[in-house]
C-alpha cells in the first residue's frame, strides 16, 4: 500500500465529486506526491497513535471512487492552508524522538517492521509532505488523499 497526494484545482472539485473520470484523469496527471510506505509511519507520528488519522491524510471520502483500498479523501483549501502552517510550524527534532522503531513495530504500523534506519526516511517524507502542501497552499488548492 502507497498513499498519494494530488494538488486540486478548487474549479475542479464540483466535477471531482461527481465524474470518475476526473478522478481518473487527476491521479494519472504529472506532480503528485508519492509517499510510498512512509505513510504509515508519518501518520503515527503526526497523530501520536497507530489508530489515530492526522488531520494532514484526512478529509471527506469521495464515495463514488475506490482505489481499491477504499475511497479517496478530498480536503478543501482552506484545509490544506491549515495544515500547511501546522506541518510548517513542527520542530522537526520534536517530532522525530517519537519516532521509535520498536514501538511502531509492536503497534502493528505498515509496514510492520522498523528499524533506526528509517529515521532519515520518514525525516525526508516529512520534508516533502511538508513542501507539498505548502505549495498547494499556495495556489489555494485543495487535495486528494488515497492509497494505492
Amino acid at each position: 500500500m502507497n498513499l498519494e497526494l494530488r494538488q486540486v484545482p478548487v474549479s475542479l472539485v464540483p466535477a471531482l465529486e461527481r465524474d470518475g473520470r476526473v478522478f481518473d484523469l487527476m491521479c494519472q496527471a504529472e506532480g503528485g506526491l508519492d509517499l510510498g510506505k512512509t505513510w504509515a509511519g508519518l501518520n503515527y507520528l503526526l497523530s501520536g497513535s497507530a489508530d489515530g488519522n492526522s488531520a494532514a491524510f484526512d478529509g471527506v471520502a469521495l464515495e463514488a471512487h475506490d482505489t481499491g483500498y477504499g475511497p479517496p479523501m478530498l480536503l478543501t483549501s482552506d484545509e490544506v492552508r491549515r495544515y500547511a502552517t501546522e506541518l510548517s510550524q513542527l520542530d522537526e527534532a520534536e517530532v522525530m524522538a517519537d519516532f521509535s522503531p520498536e514501538l511502531l513495530t509492536h503497534g502493528e504500523v505498515y509496514p510492520n517492521r522498523w528499524s533506526d534506519s528509517d529515521r532519515e526516511w520518514l525525516l525526508e517524507a516529512l520534508r516533502s509532505l511538508r513542501r507539498y502542501y505548502v505549495d498547494a497552499a499556495t495556489k489555494g488548492h485543495g487535495m486528494l488523499v488515497y492509497l494505492t
